[in-house]
């Protein structure tokens, strides 16, 4: 039988603390990684927790904190991250147990997911939500997009933010603008709608803007950004202004463009989105900002406050981005 004891080894911790973070002691100082890896490790250990009988035990409110990406991803790609922790937190403040799944770790043939409370951060497919509504009512999906609400959603509004991003633009004289972005597919192999290229093109109809020889698409990452901008340098394609759908992306591009000696911003402007400080490392990247932090926080307080008086209709809540204007965008010159 697997110990406490198993687990501060493997996990290279003290047996107090894995005692400690098992009993979800809120007072103990340790990462929120920590804190994920112990639970993880008991998890592959089958460690079982004894149970301690008491007078007037109190239950706690348990929620499955459930992710479209794996560890793997959520570690490079620091967007889902971030939301994941700022629920994790909020919760963890609340003595409310928390158990973390990763979409490799998710089994739709097994038995319905235990627990009172769901919140589901990405883009999941329609049988994923079939199964997360039939294991609880009381969830609520973040960051996805859908057209018809009949589940609870936390989405960004992409519409306005896409708006400010080339009405932005327009005023810096540009009117060749390209964009570079990532196609999304969810476990059944359904593309997920791209809101910020479908806005995108919206705004540059309405404002007659040359664009569709610039869009390229692949993936959100850096290396994704650097091999879509190479491919508009080489087709000697490359528009006065660049829009890029994460700022990793945007990294990568910049990336692409000093190497070809093509200035940013004199020679071309650009623009990322989420406002990731790690791929802004020179803090000169003008950028649409994510308020993920409070995705994760609202996302939390949402069930929290919905499991004492669960309410049946399903809702909708936006939240703003706003451009930041930094150094990486200039006026056209041509």
């Amino acid at each position: 039988m697997t110990t406490i004891k198993d687990i501060a080894l493997k996990a290279n911790v003290s047996i107090s603390t894995v005692s400690r973070v098992l009993n979800h002691d809120q007072s103990l100082n340790v990462s929120i990684l920590t804190r994920d890896n112990i639970f993880k490790i008991a998890k592959e250990l089958n460690y079982i927790k004894r149970d301690i009988k008491t007078k007037n035990v109190y239950k706690a409110l348990h929620v499955n904190i459930i992710l479209w990406c794996t560890y793997e991803r959520e570690i490079e790609d620091t967007y889902y991250l971030s939301i994941r922790e700022a629920a994790q937190n909020y919760l963890l403040n609340k003595s409310v147990v928390v158990n973390i799944t990763y979409i490799d770790q998710l089994d739709l043939n097994t038995k319905l997911i235990d627990g009172d409370a769901i919140i589901a951060i990405g883009r999941f497919s329609k049988e994923e939500i079939s199964y997360f509504r039939k294991s609880c009512a009381n969830i609520i999906f973040v960051d996805m997009y859908m057209q018809k609400i009949y589940v609870n959603t936390i989405i960004l509004d992409i519409k306005n933010a896409m708006y400010d991003t080339i009405h932005y633009l327009l005023k810096m004289n540009h009117t060749y603008i390209g964009f570079l972005g990532g196609v999304e597919c969810t476990s059944d192999g359904s593309v997920y709608l791209e809101q910020r290229l479908h806005f995108f093109k919206h705004y540059c109809k309405k404002f007659k803007l040359d664009y569709e020889e610039y869009i390229q698409l692949g993936e959100f990452s850096v290396n994704s950004g650097y091999d879509m901008a190479l491919k508009l340098i080489n087709n000697n394609n490359v528009p006065t202004a660049i829009f890029c759908a994460s700022d990793d992306i945007a990294k990568g591009a910049m990336k692409a463009l000093e190497e070809n000696n093509i200035n940013v911003p004199n020679d071309v402007s650009i623009i990322g989105f989420n406002n990731n400080q790690d791929a802004n490392s020179k803090n000169t990247l003008t950028s649409v900002n994510v308020p993920t932090t409070k995705l994760g926080e609202f996302s939390a307080k949402f069930i929290y406050d919905q499991a004492n008086n669960f309410q049946a209709c399903p809702i909708r809540l936006t939240f703003p981005c706003e451009l930041i204007v930094r150094k990486s965008c200039a006026k056209a010159w041509k």
